[in-house]
């Protein structure tokens, strides 16, 4: 038995332990979440080069293959993969996904994804990778998925020009950066697609208010540094919507958040 060279995706449902107590989720929103991540944890256990059909033809292929392995503890979810670069991009699409999953539960969410040596069996996990990743979710107190160093270095690592390209596409698409110098999974990855269209297709339009819902729940929270958090996310939100600090369009076809959204005055100011 020894560790294996993996990546990990450690990922904190905030709230829920209050909820669980206070009976406000049901068995059902809790066994949802894993049962939406099981559905990605399948499709990667078939062929993911963007040119297959779901099926390799040689040897070399095979690489293509995540294998990912994902386990639920109470209030926390573990993913983790084989170190390569198109499992990096793939955990960093599975975390943008799991934070949509969550907010559909009405939960935000905090984690890290990193590097290293781990043992990943069924039910147990344990080794440096996972310690880094808990200790880096422990550092930053935003509702935001950040990345290590390394995962950004397997993220852009490439072995071909077609794989390059590709790591550059998922670039802009997947991740974010703060004003803190944190690099972080973008949660609106998926919406941005649909920016600066007059068309929003049903699936993406309940997204988006689940993520007002959600995000309007903690407006009247009795404590300071919560109500901070949701802050941050409806200012998040709120650009991504009016297209403000991003190279996308706003969403013409989703109602002015003046109306329908968030009232933003009612919102303590962030630290």
């Amino acid at each position: 038995m020894k560790y294996e060279n993996r990546h990990v995706l450690f990922c904190d449902i905030l709230g829920f332990t209050h909820a669980v107590k206070s009976e406000s989720i049901s068995v059902s929103d809790i066994f949802g979440v894993m049962s939406e991540l099981r559905v990605y944890i399948d499709s990667a256990n078939v062929l993911n080069h963007p040119s297959s059909q779901g099926r390799y033809d040689s040897e070399d292929e095979k690489g293509y293959i995540i294998r990912p392995i994902a386990e639920h503890f109470s209030d926390c979810v573990v993913v983790s993969v084989e170190a390569t670069n198109l499992g990096a991009i793939w955990l960093c699409e599975v975390a943008s996904q799991l934070q949509g999953i969550i907010v559909r539960r009405g939960f935000l969410s905090r984690g890290a994804i990193t590097s290293g040596d781990l043992w990943h069996r069924e039910s147990t996990v344990f080794g440096p990778a996972f310690i880094d990743a808990v200790e880096l979710e422990k550092q930053t107190s935003l509702p935001r998925i950040v990345i290590s160093d390394d995962i950004w270095g397997w993220f852009m690592s490439s072995e071909s020009e077609e794989d390059y390209q590709i790591a550059k596409i998922r670039e802009s698409q997947l991740f974010a950066f703060d004003s803190d110098g944190t690099r972080r999974v973008d949660p609106f990855s998926e919406l941005k697609i649909y920016a600066g269209s007059t068309h929003i297709p049903a699936h993406i339009e309940s997204l988006l208010d689940c993520w007002v819902k959600t995000i309007k729940s903690g407006q009247g929270h009795p404590d300071l540094k919560t109500r901070n958090k949701y802050a941050w996310v409806a200012c998040e939100f709120k650009n991504l919507i009016e297209g403000k600090n991003r190279a996308i369009l706003p969403f013409k076809g989703y109602p002015s958040l003046t109306r329908r959204v968030i009232s933003f005055q009612s919102l303590s100011s962030h630290a």
